[in-house]
This record gives structure tokens, sequence and C-alpha cells, in this order.
């Protein structure tokens, strides 16, 4: 039996190189997905919020509350419910602020002019019908599409992912 006193035991430097690339390759894959799955569940969290606020004026206009018109007011960064015939002169009940990494568009009354839904006492309907889209800032491919039909019922029509 001979020992091989040249006989070295340990990890090259290039063995240590190539041991943390694939840590950092997976590290990077997993936070790529996890900021992925974070901005999927805000697009949907916000969506169901804005059918929320659409409902909710609409259900405090067939009410009565306060024996007044409920309607909600859109921006590309935020949604408003208001109190009043008009959001001009209406009072603001609720916002729903919306993340940076999100957008709002809409194409409400045959019009893209058009930023308010407003319901109509009694009936709940609404002549600013049409669909609003939720997307995802940097990737509009990611979006929600919801839909306000003339009877004043919201629903959430598609989704992209």
């Amino acid at each position: 039996m001979t020992k091989c006193l040249n006989e070295k035991l340990g990890l090259t430097l290039l063995e240590v190189i190539v041991a943390i690339a694939i840590i950092l390759l997976v590290l990077g894959l997993m936070i790529f997905s996890l900021a992925n799955f974070r901005r999927t569940q805000l697009l949907s969290g916000t969506t169901e919020q804005l059918i929320g606020l659409l409902n909710e004026a609409r259900s405090r206009t067939i009410s009565a509350v306060d024996g007044a018109q409920h309607g909600v007011h859109l921006t590309s960064n935020r949604a408003q419910l208001f109190q009043g015939a008009a959001y001009s002169g209406g009072t603001i009940k609720q916002t729903l602020d919306l993340d940076s990494a999100l957008t709002l568009t809409w194409f409400l009354g045959g019009s893209a002019g058009v930023s308010d839904i407003i319901f109509q006492k009694l009936t709940g309907k609404t002549g600013q019908y049409g669909t609003t889209t939720l997307s995802l800032t940097f990737d509009s491919s990611k979006n929600r599409v919801i839909s306000i039909e003339s009877t004043g019922l919201v629903q959430l029509k598609s989704q992209a992912n």
C-alpha cells in the first residue's frame, strides 16, 4: 500500500465557480418567478376590488343611499366612488389607488373620452357601459377586462395571462 504524497483533497477554483454560478442561476429563476406571481396576484386582487367598487356604486344608487345617485370616476391610476349626478359636483366616498405596476384604460358609452360611470336611481342602469381594462404597466398583454353592461351589471369579461 503506497500513498501518494502529492494527492490533494478539496475543491478546485473552477469547481467553486461552477457551483456558485448554478446557485445564482437557481436564485435568479426563483426571484423572477416570485416577482411574476406577485404581479399576477396584484392584478387579480385589484380587479376584484375595482369590480367591488363598481358594484358598490350601483348598489348605493339602487338603495337610494342619501337619496342620491352614485358613480365611479376613472383615471389611469385611480378609481373613485362618488355621490352625486356628476363627478365634478359629487362627494368622494371611496378611493381605489392603483399600484404603479398597474394601468387602467376604458372605453365607455361609445367614446374613449367618458371617464365616469353613473348609475340611475331605482334601476341601476347606466348610459356609460363598455369595458375597462386593468393591465400590468410593463406588459399590457397581461390584463383583465371588466364589462359594464347597460343594465349596470359588472363582470369580469376576460383575462390574459
